[in-house]
């Protein structure tokens, strides 16, 4: 990669995986010296919830 701070377009069109939450946790469980930058946004992602919503700020959706 050039920019290691920016994603390369074809990391965007290359499709996805669908990891199961508990395997991506059982990995994240393993004792490691120093956390990664791609192993925290994972860690953040096992946190979020997903819920199909529609939400309104100021009467707008």
């Amino acid at each position: 990669m050039e920019n290691e701070s920016e994603l390369p377009f074809k990391a965007l069109t290359k499709g996805y995986v669908l990891l199961p939450k508990f395997m991506l946790e059982c990995l994240l469980q393993t004792p490691r010296k120093k956390t990664s930058e791609l192993e925290a946004f994972f860690i953040v992602l096992t946190h979020v919830n997903y819920k199909e919503e529609t939400c309104r700020m100021k009467e707008k959706n």
